[in-house]
């Protein structure tokens, strides 16, 4: 099993969620390219863990946090309950000020010891970044964290972790023996 957490519950989230569980239903999903990489298939993934800011979505399952409201992806799938309550995170710039009132996030003043407890004691082996563009900060916040608790960092959004410039963070990604997938 590969233990994933998920960092921003949004619609993409959703999407992942969905199709992950579908193929665990079925066994496959049209247009999967690769349904096994270096041993591992789509049925290897376990979500242990979550975060979010929205009063909709904290404390919530994730196999209803996925639905809630902003959220617009259609079900596919219904997951049911899957044992991973939402936890909060930080702010910082993960919500755009003039989206304030669509997302309804909640300043829960969550400081890095917090999400590193999370990830721990969830046994995560992999963050996935998946908060709206432009939170650049944010993402800093939870690739320090993966960094503290020795998880993979998979930043699917554009912010420069992977290909930092500076060569800064692919640095302290290899230097502690973590895998960190681009942006």
């Amino acid at each position: 099993m590969i233990k994933v957490a998920i960092v921003g519950v949004g619609n993409v989230a959703s999407m992942l969620v969905q199709s992950v569980m579908l193929f665990k239903f079925r066994g496959f999903i049209e247009g999967v390219m690769t349904e096994n990489i270096g041993g591992y298939g789509v049925d290897d993934i376990e979500f242990v863990a979550a975060f979010d800011v929205s009063r909709r979505k904290v404390g919530k399952d994730l196999g209803e946090a996925i639905f809630e409201s902003p959220n617009s992806v259609p079900r596919i799938y219904d997951v049911g309950l899957l044992g991973v309550k939402i936890s909060p995170g930080p702010i910082l710039d993960g919500v755009a000020p003039h989206m304030r009132d669509f997302f309804e996030p909640i300043d829960y003043g969550v400081a890095i010891d917090a999400v590193v407890d999370i990830l721990r004691s969830s046994g995560a082996e992999v963050a996935i970044n998946l908060l709206p563009v432009g939170s650049e900060e944010a993402t800093r916040f939870y690739a320090r964290a993966s960094l503290k608790t020795d998880a993979a960092f998979i930043n699917a959004i554009p912010v420069f972790i992977a290909s930092d410039p500076s060569g800064t963070w692919p640095k302290l990604y290899r230097d502690a023996g973590i895998p960190l997938v681009p942006r």
